[in-house]
């Protein structure tokens, strides 16, 4: 991987933090108070906060809404912010996570070892004459 690659991977990974921690800050549920408005819900969304983390979503301007566009959907229809907060804690993940499943990304590795592996072994057995 080249540095500016790396550079740009690192920038994505930051921007997942920062928008996390921007739209946070006001978060009375946990503790953080930043100067935003005391007017929250109980949830610890404040109008100003749940208007621009809307907005986000509404464009997808991070591209990271990838996955969540049913949850997406039923905060849309529901408005429920506990659902909100649910797509803030991922759609923060896939911004740092480039939008890939990791759980799902190692297990794909560990069957490509495997798979590997087992080529290794079957040209050996080639090698050696085991195998007809």
């Amino acid at each position: 991987m080249s540095k500016v690659e790396s550079v740009k991977r690192l920038i994505l990974s930051c921007s997942g933090l920062v928008v996390s921690i921007y739209l946070m800050s006001g978060c009375a549920s946990l503790g953080i108070n930043m100067g935003g408005s005391s007017k929250s819900n109980p949830q610890g969304w404040n109008s100003s906060q749940k208007r621009e983390f809307e907005n986000i979503l509404a464009k997808d301007k991070y591209a990271s809404l990838c996955g969540l566009e049913g949850l997406y959907k039923k905060y849309k229809s529901t408005r429920d912010t506990k659902i909100l907060t649910k797509l803030l804690i991922s759609y923060s993940n896939n911004l740092e996570n480039s939008c890939i499943d990791i759980p799902a990304y190692k297990t794909l590795q560990r069957q490509n070892k495997i798979i590997k592996f087992t080529q290794v072994i079957h040209s050996i057995q080639k090698v050696w004459g085991l195998l007809a």
